[in-house]
């Protein structure tokens, strides 16, 4: 699809991806643009160990890169918007760590100096890339995990020693709830983070005793760090019955000032200000006729969603606010 000024243009349908090695049909479970969006990196979930690559002009996967011994079961750019770029790199996580892939490398993708598993799983479930190339994770167990970029530099090949496995910078315990999604502002400055029935923003840039302490360098005060916790209010919780939110997201190209999540047939948005000001019962909805599938921003605006529903795609405007 291409988004233009007057709606949503379908270009071009890819069916039937099939694994080059077992040459058997699959549907992704996690899917990336990458190398200037000339490409898009797939998970096959029956090939846990394996990445592939598909060509967008061919609409076909030509590459498939080996992780080895390594699992991947989400992709992340080496910082955020990389896929815009030429950098080959990106990484993968699991449940367990972290690690970088270099297709360029031969028999095996992964770099075994920028990788970590940790002795004891700490049940990552999403993670998410700053500008600067530092890493913010969620867990099953709803805590949140700040990492330095250099928790990814190249290290010695006994790079899996419990002495050398990073330590995050920060760790916050949620609300107990697993994180679902995470987003992060190019800067590093807001975290926003996704559970099944609300929606937390982190302050990782804080003031503390007259120095600035960025959550993904050194460590910071938790308080100063509380999450502010977005829900929807009662009135309309009872209106939408179960509540599952799809991972929120901020704008990008710009500065970021709005976030977005849908769950059934409701689209919602919040104006960062707002949030930052206490002001969670401030947002906009806009309701659909049957459950939205996905959502996200217009490239150039934070006005315009692109909203997938079961029949169609489309490009709205957020508009009814309570």
């Amino acid at each position: 699809f291409n988004s233009a000024e007057k709606g949503i243009k379908m270009l071009n349908t890819i069916t039937n991806l099939s694994s080059p090695t077992k040459n058997t049909l699959f549907s992704p479970s996690a899917a990336m643009l990458h190398n200037q969006d000339s490409s898009l990196l797939l998970l096959n979930p029956e090939e846990k160990n394996s990445v592939f690559m598909m060509d967008l002009e061919r609409g076909k996967i030509v590459q498939e890169y080996k992780t080895g011994h390594y699992t991947c079961s989400g992709l992340l750019p080496e910082y955020k918007h990389a896929q815009r770029s030429p950098v080959q790199t990106f990484l993968c996580f699991n449940s367990n760590g972290l690690f970088a892939v270099d297709p360029r490398l031969p028999k095996f993708q992964i770099v075994e100096n920028r990788a970590f598993q940790y002795q004891r799983n700490p049940a990552i479930k999403c993670a998410a890339t700053t500008e600067d190339g530092h890493i913010v994770a969620g867990t099953k167990k709803g805590e949140i995990r700040f990492f330095s970029k250099l928790s990814l530099r190249e290290r010695s090949s006994n790079s899996n020693s419990i002495d050398n496995q990073p330590k995050a910078k920060n760790t916050l315990p949620g609300y107990g709830e697993a994180i679902l999604h995470v987003d992060v502002t190019s800067d590093g400055k807001w975290v926003l983070l996704t559970c099944k029935e609300y929606l937390l923003v982190v302050n990782a840039l804080v003031t503390e005793q007259g120095r600035i302490c960025s959550a993904f360098v050194a460590p910071c005060s938790k308080e100063l760090m509380r999450p502010i916790k977005l829900a929807l209010k009662q009135k309309d919780a009872q209106k939408v019955g179960e509540i599952n939110f799809s991972g929120a997201k901020f704008n990008y190209d710009g500065p970021e000032t709005t976030i977005c999540t849908s769950t059934g047939p409701w689209l919602i948005s919040w104006r960062l200000d707002h949030v930052l000001n206490k002001q969670t019962h401030k947002y906009s909805i806009h309701t659909y006729d049957k459950p939205v599938l996905a959502e996200d921003f217009s490239n150039d605006t934070d006005q315009k969603m692109v909203v997938v529903l079961p029949d169609k795609v489309g490009l709205t405007n957020r508009t009814k606010k309570v």
